[in-house]
């Protein structure tokens, strides 16, 4: 489930059977973000919000979207639970996961 959407992971989260944190560093989603660019019909300013928003991630301590209710979350939970931190370990499980379908 994509972090902004945090309200919703206490409604879930007891159904779930793991849970993957992909903690990748601001800056990471922040060039992502960029490289993407406007979507959606959206707006510059509104890209410019987004931005900001990706910025105080961890600043943020007022919503379930933030930082601190994510390692909330992630504490709470008693099943199995891997965190990524960058783009190796996202390959990585990937390809773990991959090889068990095969």
């Amino acid at each position: 489930m994509e972090g902004v959407y945090g309200w919703l992971a206490n409604a879930v989260l007891r159904r779930a059977t793991s849970l993957i944190w992909i903690d990748l560093p601001e800056e990471e989603c922040v060039a992502n973000v960029t490289a993407r660019g406007i979507q959606g019909g959206g707006s510059e300013e509104n890209f410019k919000a987004l931005v900001e928003w990706i910025k105080e991630y961890r600043q943020r301590d007022n919503s379930s979207t933030c930082y601190s209710a994510h390692q909330k979350l992630f504490k709470a939970y008693t099943g199995t639970k891997t965190i990524l931190r960058d783009r190796d370990q996202i390959d990585e499980y990937v390809e773990s996961v991959r090889a068990l379908t095969a």
